[in-house]
């Protein structure tokens, strides 16, 4: 049976990898897939419909800004009332709510609509926002979150650390999806191509940082890392992404010619191939670091490379059983400076991490996740052939939606 899905996203989808790929799995078993974005982000302009591989986007334009804490609230309440007008006014068999923003509107179009509900939590959004803001707000969104949660169908999430964490709250079998990667071959002329247009040695080891940068991912540890390297010409470093400490990263590469800083990217893919080891760090004193599952940690299995982390969440977890890298057991910076010399120096331990590393591909791929989405799709067939279904009527679906 084909599946008329909607996806309810808070950010504008430019895209969301996770979602891009989750869409695409749907898509490929048969379903039809229609992303509802809240773009709010300043200085970038995206279409406010497209297809991009057969899934139609509509995006809910509301040019706010992303940092606004709770002032963010009636700005959310406008997008969120277009976005259940929308989803309301097209047949849709299921709504998908990818993080807790969102499944306060799936709950209602649930309600006045009958469909299946699916909740894709990617966070545990009052754990990772607790420095934000006060403690009774956040045990609102927690106890909020708990309440909405009864009416969900079917339950999705990242990692056994989440899984944990929410399965007292259902009673529902939660599926996991996690963030994973198809497996990458190595290609040495991509590495060498990549080396010398950044001007990287190609005997040097490569450590490279991708994701946000800020204090809350120990910025200022791993800036103090490289300050202790930066007399071994050995090493390189190859930083990617933006955040609050863009500047720091920016500063310490025009001092040090060994720091490369590319800031946000879209494209990967020739870093890590010219990179022989990945590092995450995380504050740790953050209540969100025992549940942590980033995207670098697949990545590391997906492209062979050593991944140095922290001992916390699904990174102390799977390194540990996998000996897939290597842990600090303090986010200090002679910590992370001694675990990288150990690998730049004991070339026999790198290469059975890699090896490792290579033989958790096909469980941590991308295409054992897509299968798991697909099968926790099914869960909920017999209830949508139940509530009978009307084919989309395609010359209605696209309208422009502004603030």
């Amino acid at each position: 049976m084909v599946l008329r899905i909607a996806m309810l996203l808070d950010n504008p989808f430019r895209p969301d990898l996770r979602v891009l790929k989750e869409a695409e799995a749907l898509t490929a078993a048969g379903h039809q897939i229609t992303i509802i974005a809240w773009d709010r982000d300043k200085g970038i302009n995206l279409p406010s419909q497209e297809t991009l591989n057969g899934i139609r986007i509509n995006r809910i334009t509301s040019k706010t800004g992303k940092q606004l804490g709770l002032r963010q609230i009636p700005h959310f309440l406008a997008y969120g009332w277009r976005a259940f007008q929308f989803a309301f006014k097209q047949k849709y068999d299921v709504v998908h709510c990818h993080d807790f923003l969102t499944l306060i509107l799936g709950v209602l179009v649930k309600w006045f609509r009958r469909v299946s509900l699916v909740y894709d939590a990617h966070e545990i959004y009052w754990i990772m926002e607790a420095r934000k803001y006060h403690p009774v707000f956040l045990n609102l969104l927690k106890y909020w979150e708990i309440f909405l949660i009864r009416w969900v169908d079917v339950f999705i999430t990242v990692g056994n650390k989440r899984s944990d964490y929410y399965h007292p709250y259902t009673k529902k079998a939660i599926s996991i999806v996690g963030n994973w990667y198809d497996p990458q071959p190595m290609d040495e002329n991509l590495r060498e191509k990549t080396r010398n247009r950044l001007d990287i040695p190609l005997e040097a080891f490569v450590v490279t940082y991708a994701g946000t940068l800020s204090p809350v991912r120990a910025s200022g540890t791993l800036i103090e890392s490289i300050e202790q390297l930066r007399d071994d010409s050995q090493i390189h470093w190859i930083i990617c992404g933006q955040g609050p400490s863009d500047s720091l990263f920016m500063h310490t590469a025009s001092r040090i010619p060994s720091v490369h800083y590319l800031g946000w990217l879209k494209d990967l893919a020739p870093y890590f191939a010219a990179s022989d080891a990945l590092v995450y760090l995380m504050d740790p004193s953050h209540p969100y670091c025992n549940y942590n599952a980033p995207n670098s940690l697949y990545l590391s299995i997906a492209w062979g490379l050593p991944l140095i982390g922290i001992d916390a969440g699904e990174i102390g977890s799977i390194i540990t059983t996998e000996e897939s890298g290597l842990l600090v057991q303090e986010v200090e910076p002679e910590s992370v400076s001694n675990a990288i010399r150990m690998l730049v120096e004991n070339k026999d331990l790198h290469k059975r991490i890699v090896v490792n590393l290579r033989s958790m591909q096909k469980t941590y791929s991308w295409e054992s996740a897509a299968e798991a989405l697909v099968t926790a799709y099914e869960k909920i067939l017999p209830g949508v052939e139940e509530q009978g279904s009307t084919m989309i009527n395609d010359s209605g679906l696209y309208f422009r939606i502004n603030r």
